[in-house]
């Protein structure tokens, strides 16, 4: 029976050999939490030596070739290796769902070329409403740091990702998030991250300690664009709970500002006080509006109707001063 069996053992398939050989190997590598020794002998035969490879040196192991050895590290690299951080893999489901031709149409319309706000700004071609998906398929894993930690991506899209969930945390962590947000204004560098995130997060925080309010001076005296941006765009949950004193104090800071992005963004707010209160937009109007941007002047009448609108842009409207004086 014995030599039936040695017969058969030498007609087994090289590769199952080999096959066999890789199994245990790997079994040998994978210790308990006990702390055992890892196997080093997978045949039956251990106890009169090591098995060799057919054609190589007498004596020498078949779980220590060098093809063994090396697949050896490269499992137990990836075994101990750690896992992808959560902020890891929403970069890499964001670079997934990229997308080239709208990456290149971003790249023109926000304007990355030299000389541009958004110079060296990288997209990946996400449309906005994808990145919200995404926050929301990942609501439970967000926290504050990894918002933050998401926010110093090269990407826009990643930063576009950390500021909606800034707005998602701030209803469970308002002063930290309000914190978080106000410490990471060079990271919030675009517009559309800032039209999108400061009325919900500052602008709330605003609503809620009015203390704060204060900071918006000084923001909006700010040398960094996105920061007078910011400081403009809080104002709008404050004109939202009809509280427009904040709003024209900052638009009148910001009514002789050079950068155009700013003006559109006084020319929105103003425009959104007259939607509430006609008489309190019209009272600022009635004093700049001769003096006043052009390009703000249009976001600020936009929806006046057309006698009022044409009024300030030819230069005819009759103001409460001029009225006295008659």
């Amino acid at each position: 029976r014995r030599s039936t069996l040695r017969s058969r053992a030498t007609r087994m398939p090289g590769a199952l050999v080999r096959a066999s050989a890789g199994v245990c190997l790997l079994l040998g590598s994978l210790r308990p939490a006990g702390g055992l020794a890892p196997m080093t002998r997978w045949s039956s035969r251990a106890v009169r030596g090591p098995v060799t490879r057919r054609g190589s040196a007498k004596g020498a192991p078949l779980g220590r070739s060098p093809r063994a050895a090396a697949a050896t590290t490269r499992l137990e690299a990836t075994l101990e290796a750690s896992p992808p951080s959560s902020a890891q893999r929403i970069v890499a489901d964001l670079r997934a769902a990229g997308n080239a031709t709208l990456a290149e149409f971003a790249q023109r319309f926000f304007k990355t070329h030299p000389g541009g706000y958004g110079e060296g700004d990288v997209f990946l071609g996400i449309r906005n409403p994808v990145v919200r998906e995404h926050v929301k398929r990942w609501k439970k894993d967000l926290t504050v740091d990894l918002a933050v930690e998401l926010l110093q991506s090269e990407y826009h899209e990643v930063r576009l990702f950390a500021v909606v969930a800034l707005t998602q945390l701030y209803k469970r962590a308002p002063r930290e998030t309000y914190d978080a947000y106000c410490a990471h204004f060079d990271r919030i560098n675009g517009w559309d991250l800032v039209d999108v995130s400061a009325p919900h997060v500052v602008g709330a925080h605003l609503v809620a300690d009015d203390t704060e309010r204060r900071r918006l001076y000084d923001w909006a005296r700010s040398d960094h664009l996105w920061t007078r941006r910011i400081a403009m765009l809080a104002t709008f949950a404050l004109i939202k709970k009809n509280d427009y004193d904040d709003a024209i104090a900052v638009a009148t800071i910001l009514r002789d500002d050079d950068h155009d992005l700013i003006h559109k963004a006084v020319g929105w707010m103003l425009r959104e006080v007259g939607k509430r209160d006609l008489d309190v937009e019209c009272a600022f109007l009635d004093q700049y509006y001769a003096s006043m941007p052009r390009t703000m002047l249009r976001y600020a009448i936009e929806k006046f109707d057309t006698d009022l609108r044409l009024s300030y842009l030819k230069g005819t409207r009759a103001t409460a001063s001029q009225e006295e004086g008659k």
